[in-house]
């Protein structure tokens, strides 16, 4: 391909060629900088299909702020060159660095993973942005340590609508020694567990130096994806924890639903493996199939034997959990039936024998109290002929108790009584009223976490809670929702690049205006206005908070409501930010308790 003849730029070196782009390195003189240019092929730019993912995905990328993404400087075309203009990331990549060197220490790998995984996580909550192409010749490590991901032609956005077949011309996309199943099969759809199981062949590689299913033809490569078995890290490199062999046991799952159900699970086990935590159980643990083999023989104990030594293996013990309590429960309702019908079982009886230290504090009911010896229960055959042979009784006067019969009884209720309070204080509680006094007292956490710490505080106390129990569903939503929260500022750049090159109206300083956003950079966005044929640049920072909320419309998300609901509140606006509480969705009861106080 021909160098490009773009305007300021100069020092062009070719650095990679995808299906749809070249892209070469450039120096811009006017700031100094060299900078990545990723030019459109031209067979790519008379693809309708091609050309619009292309500026599409451009403008996700752009929208993504995230440390591991290299940044989109400029959208734009000249002499019929559709190119997008993006920060050079300097450093070596992966690849280069596996080379050097093949053992690099776990936490290192994970941590190059978790900035991947953050980043990828939140352009698929944005813009359901899917890489398809992860690789370690597209990941660079900056000097600093950061890893960035350098390369995005074959990304596209997994929005309703799209055609898959019309965008790749009916060809397989991706790099066959990374490359999920179902891009293979097509199978299932491609999604975001698409890029966790190419992120997770990245890792292996990383962790091993070896090529995943390396040294065979493409064609044996892409079978090895759909039915071939890696063999487990520890096989190849015995000092990996077995934490690291797991989480890429999960990543590597053929089927995409056995995986990890989004890139916030992911983020949160990576962080307990790099703090030399197990990770969480999941409760697709043992299902389905792993590209990853297994580490040796798991024994019964729940631990797995290798080379001598047994490394705890974690289990979950959710289900556990609620089976004892269950059981608890029906223990202690046989043990109060037993006691209210009279211990027809003789339980105490043989408690007072087994345990004679306890043998004051066990009731004692019925003729348990005089004599040890047996005592006959007749049956009602037995006991007919006996009645008709007594005589007809006559009535006497009634007769006061004598008192030690009277000192007796009193030492019966006492008993009953203080044997009763015993089973109320041990009672096991309902499921339903449990889980209800478990609701109350973590709302009563957040909302003081909210109160003293805001949206981080909240944030901080729900991830806790979160990675303590991973099955909660509640957790789980209030954790995805306060991660996608952002600020006004933010939400308002966002608003203008989704509508970036449309007409839309929106107020500012009391008026309605009628623009055409044309790009939105360091906080500011350039705004065209028709009637007055000039572009104008606009600080976001200078419109009205209130202003801002107006360009997110009536129907908010739940992390757009959060964002709502606590401007309004430290503008001291509690009525108006009652209106966006319900869009918080799991949230609401703690904002609502908040404001109540």
């Amino acid at each position: 391909m021909d160098i490009p003849n773009i305007s300021g730029l100069e020092a062009f070196e070719p650095i990679s060629r995808s299906s749809t782009s070249y892209t070469w390195r450039a120096y811009q003189r006017d700031l100094g900088r060299h900078v990545m240019v990723k030019v459109l092929l031209p067979e790519a730019a008379q693809n309708s299909v091609q050309a619009d993912n292309f500026h599409a995905v451009s403008r996700a990328v752009s929208r993504v702020k995230a440390q591991s993404f290299c940044q989109v400087y400029d959208i734009s075309t000249v002499n019929g060159q559709q190119y997008v203009l993006m920060e050079e990331a300097p450093g070596k990549t992966l690849a280069e660095i596996v080379q050097e060197n093949p053992k690099l220490p776990a936490r290192t790998v994970v941590r190059y993973g978790l900035g991947i995984a953050e980043a990828l996580g939140r352009a698929w909550e944005l813009e359901q942005f899917v890489h398809r192409n992860l690789k370690p010749t597209t990941i660079t490590i900056t000097p600093e340590g950061v890893a960035k991901l350098t390369d995005f032609g074959n990304a596209f956005l997994a929005k309703p609508g799209v055609d898959l077949t019309a965008l790749d011309d009916g060809m397989i996309v991706g790099t066959p020694n990374f490359i999920a199943p179902e891009q293979v099969t097509q199978g299932h759809a491609v999604d975001h567990r698409s890029d966790m199981y190419a992120l997770g062949m990245v890792l292996y590689y990383a962790l091993t130096g070896v090529l995943p299913f390396g040294g065979e033809e493409s064609d044996k490569v892409l079978n090895s994806q759909v039915h071939g078995i890696l063999p487990n890290p520890r096989n190849i490199r015995p000092d990996l924890p077995v934490s690291a062999c797991l989480l890429l046991e999960r990543l590597l799952m053929k089927h995409p639903g056995h995986r990890y159900r989004g890139w916030g699970e992911v983020v949160v086990d990576m962080k307990r493996l790099i703090d030399g935590k197990p990770l969480r159980s999941s409760s697709n643990q043992g299902a389905g199939l792993s590209s990853v083999a297994v580490p040796a023989v798991t024994a019964g104990n729940g631990r797995v034997a290798t080379k001598g030594r047994e490394l705890d293996v974690p289990h979950g013990s959710g289900g556990m959990g609620r089976l004892l309590l269950w059981l608890l429960l029906l223990l202690w309702l046989v043990v109060y039936a037993n006691h209210r019908l009279g211990d027809p079982a003789d339980f105490y009886g043989r408690l007072r024998q087994r345990l004679p230290v306890l043998a004051p504090y066990i009731p004692v009911i019925g003729e348990q109290r005089g004599s040890s010896a047996a005592v006959k229960i007749e049956t009602v055959e037995e006991q007919v002929p006996l009645l008709k042979s007594l005589p007809v009784p006559q009535r006497v006067p009634e007769q006061r108790a004598p008192a030690p019969a009277k000192q007796e009884a009193t030492e019966e209720r006492s008993a009953d009584n203080a044997f009763a309070r015993a089973m109320e204080k041990a009672a096991v509680k309902p499921p339903e009223q449990q889980q209800q006094e478990s609701h109350s007292k973590l709302n009563r956490e957040l909302v003081m976490a909210l109160r003293d710490g805001g949206v981080a505080g909240l944030q901080k106390v729900v991830e806790k809670h979160y990675l303590e129990e991973s099955d909660n569903a509640r957790l789980r939503a209030m954790n995805d929702i306060l991660r996608a929260v952002r600020s006004l500022d933010d939400l308002a750049a966002y608003y203008f690049a989704k509508n970036e090159g449309e007409e839309v109206e929106f107020e500012y300083k009391g008026k309605r205006r009628l623009v055409v956003p044309r790009g939105v950079s360091d906080g500011k966005v350039s705004l065209y206005f028709g009637e007055q044929n000039r572009t104008v640049t606009l600080a976001l920072s200078s419109m009205d908070n209130r202003e801002k909320l107006s360009l997110l419309g009536q129907q908010l998300e739940p992390h757009q409501a959060v964002t709502a609901v606590m401007m309004l509140l430290e503008a001291g606006d509690r009525e108006a930010a009652r209106r966006y509480i319900a869009a918080t969705g799991p949230l609401a009861p703690v904002f609502r308790q908040l404001i109540n106080k």
